[in-house]
């Protein structure tokens, strides 16, 4: 009966421990899927990170991105990221705090590589941050309110003439921009754009009307030394705009002329390479007319009209924005 009773205990503490295997594996099946899940998640943003670390950080030299990098290490260490993927950049940390001047000044001279991405299947290799020659293609769609239609000029109608100045609201609009931006370093820039205004109206008149600005720009940015930061800039745009409107605008005998075009603004860029940009900008041209006119009771008479035109606006923007070497 000993024996009996000493092997029912046994086959009872079996089931127990099978049970508690088939509860481990049954919880392993749940949890190891879930875990891979947030790998992958964390991977992705780390290569987000990488990017923006390449876009950003790389120009601003030895020290910004022995900050980032530090930074980046102490983010993913605290997420639980599989070491695999942060010792490649504990890896570069290493080599750039390393890294003496004069080899810095001989890896420039002999490696001039042009920076790439790294990605699951390829490393990334590391190009010298002051070898390089950064420039920004920007995108952008505009906004435009509170805009100011302005005229002053001669008039001379059956040989009297005078002058008179009007000032008219326009509707609101919204126009299409390109530009192009090269830096000298890490924070001053020039370049050239060019944007095209869809055609608007006065709010009191009839005839739709647009100007075609093209221009140089300066760019002058801040360089943020955090990811989650965003980066400031202030611009200035100075150029020459054409001039277009439609017939009810300019009449039958009018002829429209470009001008003198400026702007001044500001926005915030994000790491993802969205901005927003807010810029107030003034667009100049002229307006020649001259023929014979019918008041309709059988007189003609002869008229002149030479007019200054003078458009001002507010345009927010929406853009996207990025960054490529050139050399």
């Amino acid at each position: 009966m000993a024996g009996i009773a000493f092997l029912w205990q046994g086959e009872i503490i079996m089931n127990r421990n099978l049970c508690q295997l088939l509860k481990m594996m049954v919880l392993m099946m749940i949890v190891v899927p879930i875990v891979q899940a947030g790998q992958s998640e964390l991977i992705k943003e780390l290569e987000d990170d990488y990017g923006y670390y390449q876009r950003i950080v790389v120009p601003t030299g030895k020290q910004g991105k022995i900050n980032f990098l530090k930074k980046l290490i102490i983010k993913y260490e605290k997420k639980s990221l599989d070491d695999m993927y942060i010792d490649p950049i504990k890896e570069e940390l290493k080599s750039i705090q390393e890294e003496k001047p004069a080899q810095l000044k001989e890896k420039i001279y002999e490696e001039k590589i042009v920076p790439t991405y790294r990605n699951k299947e390829r490393e990334f290799t590391p190009s010298p941050a002051y070898n390089l020659e950064l420039a920004e293609t920007i995108f952008k769609i505009g906004f435009e309110a509170n805009g100011k239609h302005k005229t002053d000029g001669q008039y001379m109608i059956d040989y009297f003439s005078y002058t008179a100045t009007t000032a008219e609201d326009v509707n609101d609009g919204v126009s299409l921009s390109v530009e192009q931006v090269i830096y000298a370093n890490n924070n001053y820039g020039l370049g050239g754009g060019i944007a095209y205004q869809i055609e608007r109206e006065l709010k009191d008149y009839e005839g739709k009307f647009n100007f075609i600005p093209i221009y140089g720009l300066a760019k002058l940015r801040t360089v943020p030394r955090d990811i989650y930061q965003p980066s400031f800039y202030l611009t200035g745009q100075l150029g020459y705009n054409i001039l277009e409107g439609d017939r009810d605008y300019k009449g039958k005998d009018g002829v429209l002329d470009g001008g003198l075009y400026y702007g001044i603004g500001g926005g915030l860029s994000f790491k993802n390479g969205f901005l927003f940009e807010l810029l107030y900008s003034v667009n100049n041209g002229s307006y020649e007319a001259q023929g014979v006119g019918y008041d309709g009771y059988g007189y003609f008479f002869p008229y002149k009209i030479n007019v200054d035109i003078e458009y001002s606006l507010i345009r927010l923007s929406i853009g996207y924005s990025f960054f490529w070497n050139i050399n």
